[in-house]
């Protein structure tokens, strides 16, 4: 079970949680496929490639990418940038 903790390694959090398999799967399911937890896992890998220097990935789903982006601004933890977004 991972517990959020905000302080102090957010990118090695958000990094773990990025990765995670559906509990039971056989790691071939793919969590984006799930809506809720695709936000959330959505979420995390942009704040993990932020975190890292890059850009938002663009490899996630148009469906999942926005309402994420969209909690992460809400909630302050990225901030708009020229040419993109940045950690909060």
């Amino acid at each position: 079970m991972i517990v959020w903790d905000p302080a102090p390694d957010l990118a090695a959090q958000a990094a773990e949680l990025a990765t995670l398999a559906w509990p039971g799967s056989s790691g071939g399911h793919d969590p984006l496929l799930r809506p809720q937890l695709g936000v959330r896992v959505a979420a995390g890998r942009v704040v993990a490639a932020l975190a890292a220097g890059e850009g938002v990935p663009r490899d996630l789903p148009p469906d999942r990418l926005k309402p994420a982006l969209q909690g992460l601004l809400r909630d302050g933890l990225i901030r708009p940038v020229a040419g993109g977004y940045a950690l909060g």
